[in-house]
């Protein structure tokens, strides 16, 4: 398993998961505060895509569900950026960093920290921001059963 630095901790979720901000500067939905289960918080899981993918990253998104499952993870609510590129403003990670900063999250799944910037330092200084709010950034882990 690549951790890649990056602890673990089991968190629940909503149960559903939708996607928030789209090109054009769309308002966001308004969000639930979930309720932290076993002490540890909610989950999220961020996605951001570029150019626009029609099918809303669908591989990237049963994957970070299926790492939820397999680390016992509750259904992370969805926070996508679908068509934006990765230095123009991120309404869905914004919105998500300040939740995050509010105590909403505990745990943001993401296929790698490529989804927040495609510069490896902005995408750490990314990550930084959310493990100083108290929360968790988990990568992708690899499934078994490839060479």
């Amino acid at each position: 398993m690549s951790r890649a630095g990056l602890s673990f901790r089991a968190a629940t979720g909503d149960t559903r998961s939708r996607p928030v901000g789209r090109p054009g500067g769309a308002s966001h939905e308004e969000d639930r505060k979930v309720g932290p289960t076993r002490g540890t918080g909610a989950t999220a899981m961020y996605l951001r895509c570029y150019p626009y993918d029609s099918w809303r990253m669908a591989c990237h998104h049963e994957a970070l569900l299926g790492q939820a499952v397999r680390l016992g993870l509750g259904r992370p609510r969805l926070y996508l950026d679908n068509g934006f590129r990765s230095r123009a403003p991120l309404p869905a990670l914004e919105h998500l960093l300040r939740l995050t900063a509010d105590g909403g999250y505990r745990t943001v799944l993401v296929p790698g920290p490529f989804v927040f910037s495609l510069d490896d330092t902005e995408a750490r200084g990314l990550v930084r921001r959310f493990t100083a709010a108290g929360c968790e950034v988990l990568e992708l882990l690899p499934t078994r059963g490839g060479s």
